[in-house]
This record gives structure tokens, sequence and C-alpha cells, in this order.
């Protein structure tokens, strides 16, 4: 079986129907998708018409790179595709549908009639940012570039914005539990791992050499907390990506958690070069597909801290975790692209009491 990486783009009438029987008749007439990416919507790209919807799809087939095109080239012409009314010196046009193999394994071919890799790939924004979703660690097979490396580096500037529609109903693979300290995340994680099979990550943040020290002088140790914790999610997260079509995950962070602490433990300076840092490396990573998080007053939190009964965490005070909070609140508002489901943790005891699990298992049920 062959894994090739389609891309599928609509400017006319209604787009997002467009796009959704597009995917229809690829998994009639070619394959199953395996992998299909969030939907971005951007400009037309070369010429000045309608904006686009774009998206890409992941598939495996027998069949050799003609026939595929010859297929795609059908369901473009089925669905009124192949009328293209070509604008601009490049003949770009509008289509009701344009379907594009973008990669076929790691085949080169450089015919007249078919080009693979297609054409371009690097140039343009609104290929790499869906492309980037499903492979961020391809290889091209010309440039010898990983995917999220090329949208990095990428100098085109088209906006490119996530469209909130979605072609399929979720399903949830890797679910994320967030939340400030002593919020119940790892023990949400061991009881859900358990009721839905779902393999769990938990941080193991012991190990990290510096917490305790942290803890006694921030200031002094907070940069050498964050880079260590953030290196630690990388490496692990980065494991996920092998296995993600292999098995669901379930951890009790995400690696956003990187950014949302080290806005309150680092200076601005040093924030700003961390982020630049973090979104290189982020890049490259699986998403999780949900992020749970578990939203509980101050007083409970200082409570839940005292009955673990840490010694490192013995002083941590009501304003550091407000701070928290509210770091996790102006993350969690500003990136509307990111499926949250956020739970008042302050009115369930999960742990205690099966009816409140029970009310957060029966809420995700429908996605896994």
């Amino acid at each position: 079986m062959n894994t090739i990486y389609l891309s599928i783009g609509s400017n006319l009438k209604n787009r997002f129907a467009f796009l959704k029987k597009s995917i229809t008749l690829i998994e009639k007439k070619i394959s199953k998708i395996y992998l299909i990416s969030k939907i971005y919507e951007s400009d037309s790209w070369g010429y000045k018409s309608n904006k686009y919807l774009n998206l890409c799809v992941c598939i495996k087939s027998k069949l050799e790179p003609r026939k595929i095109l010859e297929a795609t080239n059908l369901i473009e012409k089925s669905l009124g595709g192949n009328e293209r009314n070509y604008k601009g010196k490049d003949q770009y046009g509008d289509r009701t549908i344009d379907i594009d193999i973008l990669f076929y394994g790691n085949k080169i071919i450089n015919e007249r009639s078919l080009k693979i890799p297609h054409p371009k790939i690097e140039e343009r924004r609104f290929v790499l940012k869906p492309l980037n979703d499903i492979a961020p660690n391809f290889i091209h097979p010309l440039t010898k570039t990983k995917v999220f490396n090329l949208l990095n580096n990428c100098s085109d500037n088209l906006r490119v914005i996530y469209y909130k529609k979605k072609i399929f109903k979720e399903n949830f693979k890797f679910i994320a539990i967030e939340g400030n300290i002593g919020s119940g995340k790892t023990s949400l994680t061991n009881m859900l791992s358990k009721e839905i099979n779902y393999k769990k990550l938990l941080e193991d943040f012991l190990k990290n050499k510096y917490l305790k020290k942290f803890y006694k002088n921030k200031s002094k140790y907070a940069l050498d907390l964050e880079l260590s914790f953030s290196i630690q999610r990388f490496k692990i997260f980065n494991k996920i990506n092998s296995n993600y079509y292999q098995e669901n995950f379930i951890s009790d962070y995400s690696i956003y958690k990187s950014l949302i602490f080290s806005r309150i433990n680092l200076d601005s300076k040093k924030i700003k070069s961390f982020e630049l840092e973090f979104e290189k490396k982020n890049l490259s990573i699986i998403k999780p597909d949900l992020i749970i998080y578990l939203d509980q007053k101050i007083e409970d939190l200082i409570m839940n801290i005292k009955k673990r009964n840490r010694d490192f965490e013995k002083n941590i005070s009501k304003e550091y975790l407000f701070s928290i909070k509210k770091s996790y609140q102006n993350f969690l508002d500003n990136n509307s692209d990111i499926n949250i489901m956020r739970i008042d943790n302050s009115k369930l005891d999960f742990v205690n009491n099966k009816k409140d699990f029970k009310k957060i298992l029966d809420t995700i049920q429908p996605y896994i």
C-alpha cells in the first residue's frame, strides 16, 4: 500500500458542500480516508477572486500514480471542478473542486501532465497549513525537508484561517487534561484511561531537578525549569507522532502547558525568546484533539495541595494559583481552533462520587 497525500480546495458556490462531496467520492472511488486535516480559509493564490476552503487528506492505495490522477480528475469532473474560469498570467482559475496529488510516498515523477511532488508546495501556505495537521514530519522527497519546517520557513504572506466547520464527527484519539495545580488532572487521567482504554501519559514532574529549586527561588530557576519541562514534553509528545494512528492517548498535561506557565514564570524578554523557540518545535507535534480543562476555586486548590502534602508545594500562595488560573483562561479564550471542554470542578467530586465521574464520562463518550 502506498501512502498518498491529497490537497482539496473549493472557491465556488457552496464550498463546504463540495469539499464534503469530494471526500465521499474519494472514499468510494479510491480509498478510505485515513487522515483528514482541519479546514482552512484563505484568499485565492496567484490571482484575485473568491476565498478558498482547503484541506488535506491521507489515503492508502495500491493504485499507480496515473490511476490516482485519473480517479481524481473524474471526481473533479463529476462535481464541475474541471470547468475553470482562468484568471491571471499563470492560468489559475476558480473551481467548485480542485484535487491535487501532493505526495505519493517518496516517488518523484516529472511528466508533462503529472508532477509529483506537486510543484510549489513549499511556496503555498494554504497547502502547508492543513498538510502540517496530518503529516508534520513527512520529508519532501525533493527538498529533503520536513513539512513543519517548510511551513515554518514559508515566505508566503497569504492569511490562512481555521474554518470551524468539520467534515466528519469528531473522533478524539488524543485527550489532554489541563488545569491548575491541585485540580485533579492526574486523578481524572488515571480514571478515564482505565474506563475508556486509552494509553495514559503522566508527566513525571518529580524527575525535574529544577522544580524544588524553583519553589525556593523562582526568579533564579524559572527559565531552567520551563526549558527542561518543555524539552521533556516535546520528547514525550514526539513519540505520539509515530503511534498516533495505532493507539489512543490521554495525558495529564498538554504541550501548551509550557506556554501557559512560561507567561507567569518568566520576564517579558525571556518569554519572547521562549515562545519563538516553542513555536518552531510545536509545528512538528500532534496536538490534542480535545483538552479537558478542570476549573476549580482557589480555596479548593489550596485544600487539595495540603492534602497531598508535598514539601516543595507548601509555600504555594493564593496569588500564584490565581496567576496560573488567569494564564489558563487567557490561553483558552484566545485559541478558538482548539477543542476545549471546560468542567467546573468545584461542583464535582469525580474521585469519590461515581455519579460525578459518570457525568464527565457521558460528556466525552460520543467522541471516543
